[in-house]
């Protein structure tokens, strides 16, 4: 049944050995272009890991760090304003300007990035209405150490809570 003269050769003239050893390495070309082709694939999606971790988990980070720290700014205000004593009073307005630091610091670390036109406008924004609440804070504070209630009430109502809500 071998044909050995005519110089071709088929599977079902191979020996058993030759048959496992031709499936072995069929085999192993096929795993070697698999695992390749994985690690092609697993290299291009963890650098879509990447910039999903850049470009989208970093800033939301960024911008609820941001939130709290403002929030922290407006707590201290409220706790100058309300104050006891002096030393309190003291105390809230030093970590009043350590949270308005973290805040400045932070938008300068967001504004380093690769912002898309969106981003930067919602900073641009944030940034105007942050310089408007510091303001009007500062107006507000007047209004309270000079004890005009009524006018310190009125103002806060019109304009600084308006303004807080629209950064917040």
């Amino acid at each position: 049944m071998s044909d050995s003269g005519t110089g071709s050769w088929s599977l079902s003239s191979m020996g058993i050995r030759a048959k496992m050893t031709l499936t072995m390495i069929l085999t192993m070309v096929v795993a070697v272009v698999v695992g390749v082709f994985g690690l092609w694939q697993m290299s291009d999606i963890a650098g879509h890991g990447k910039s999903i971790y850049q470009d989208a988990l970093l800033p939301e980070r960024d911008i609820l760090t941001l939130r709290h720290h403002v929030s922290m700014v407006r707590y201290y205000s409220l706790s100058v304003a309300t104050a006891g004593t002096e030393a309190a009073k003291q105390q809230h307005t030093e970590s009043r300007t350590k949270e308005e630091q973290e805040v400045a610091k932070l938008l300068g670390s967001y504004k380093e990035r690769n912002l898309t036109s969106e981003q930067r406008t919602s900073v641009e924004a944030f940034e105007k209405y942050w310089k408007d609440y510091q303001t009007q804070r500062l107006e507000a504070d007047g209004l309270f150490a000079q004890k005009k209630m009524a006018e310190f009430e009125a103002y806060r109502n019109q304009k600084l809570v308006p303004t807080t809500q629209a950064f917040l």
